[in-house]
């Protein structure tokens, strides 16, 4: 991953992938509504759905964008192993089985994987916290890792953006 062995490659390659994101978002979208045209319904259910679907589509672009500033917050580390200190692969960990509940949660109407992505959220708030106590400590401690510390807090931010874009 870009934050083991950030390499100048990994932001290009992840600016592209942005504009992907976003086209995906929009045909989600004009399917969605293409769909609630075709059928004509003021069925609430429905119409619930399909506005679900176009907010998820945005929060799930959201999310790619937050990655993406994390993969170019990589450039910024003077060391670069220094992200290692820290467990953010568990942040991913987190993140990624909650996004495996939102079908289930959404067109299942299971209530319990949406709980579950709420404890998800709850999870990565948790993770921040710390993260931010032992920095802002570091911090109190020596000078001469205060770029890579700075870094790291902007980094564990973007990722619990997105434990927040996963309730929204």
């Amino acid at each position: 991953s870009a934050l083991e062995e950030p390499h100048p490659s990994y932001i290009e390659k992840v600016e592209h992938s942005g504009d992907y994101v976003g086209n995906l978002r929009n045909i989600i979208a004009r399917k969605s509504y293409s769909h609630l045209l075709k059928l004509k319904t003021d069925n609430k259910n429905t119409i619930n759905t399909m506005m679900s679907l176009n907010t998820i589509s945005n929060n799930l672009e959201k999310m790619g964008d937050y990655c993406e500033n994390i993969v170019k917050q990589t450039g910024f580390l003077k060391n670069k192993k220094f992200i290692k200190k820290f467990n953010y692969q568990e942040y991913y960990k987190i993140v990624l089985t909650a996004m495996d509940f939102i079908v289930e949660s959404i067109f299942k109407g299971d209530v319990q994987m949406s709980l579950e992505i709420c404890k998800a959220e709850y999870k990565i708030d948790e993770l921040y916290d710390k993260d931010f106590k032992k920095i802002m400590k570091q911090l109190k401690k020596t000078e001469d890792t205060h770029n890579d510390l700075i870094t790291a807090m902007t980094i564990f931010r973007y990722l619990e953006r997105m434990g927040d874009a996963l309730l929204i």
